[in-house]
């Protein structure tokens, strides 16, 4: 019987593992490459001061403007704010000036925001976006699990959960993938 508990366990680790390779092989080949996983070029396309106001714009998908137009300044804002006062201080971009911990869309209380306390932006940034993404399919596998599932069907339903297209089509707009 106690071969039979750790084979179970082993199926379930093995699970564990393969969400989690997975999870992580979805963003190697942009990471890997030096990328950043932001909309960017939304800001140097469509904005001004940035944009060329000769030249019509390019860019991969207008629809997620959200983040380069909050998401990542508020980003900013809490990951300064960290750096120079050690808690998430004022926002100078809201109401001349209001606390940043008020602003629900910053998600100032996110675990995420609070990555930036210990790694450099851009680090914080793809570790959180990582990291909800395997906390989707990791979250999906142990309710499964918790349902009766087999170790093999959990893995299966945990990662097609974790790379739905919600969360996918979504990634800019970290409200989605956070909830």
């Amino acid at each position: 019987m106690r071969v039979f508990k750790n084979f179970k366990a082993l199926e379930w680790l093995l699970s564990i593992v393969a969400i989690s390779v997975l999870g992580l092989g979805m963003f190697i080949p942009w990471i890997s490459a030096g990328r950043i996983l932001s909309p960017i070029d939304i800001v140097e396309e469509i904005y001004p001061p940035w944009r060329d106001a000769q030249k019509v714009p390019l860019v991969h998908n207008h629809f997620v403007s959200d983040a380069a137009t909050q998401y990542l300044p508020y980003r900013i804002i809490a990951a300064r704010s960290l750096a120079e006062d050690g808690y998430l201080g004022w926002n100078p971009l809201v109401l001349g000036g209001t606390a940043q911990s008020a602003n629900t869309m910053a998600l100032s209380s996110d675990w995420v925001t609070q990555l930036h306390r210990v790694f450099g932006f851009w680090t914080a940034w793809h570790l959180g976006l990582i990291g909800r993404f395997l906390i989707a399919g990791l979250g999906m596998m142990v309710f499964l699990q918790s349902q009766g599932c087999k170790a093999w069907v959990a893995t299966v339903l945990g990662v097609a959960y974790m790379m739905n297209t919600e969360f996918v089509t979504w990634i800019y707009h970290q409200w989605a993938v956070a909830s």
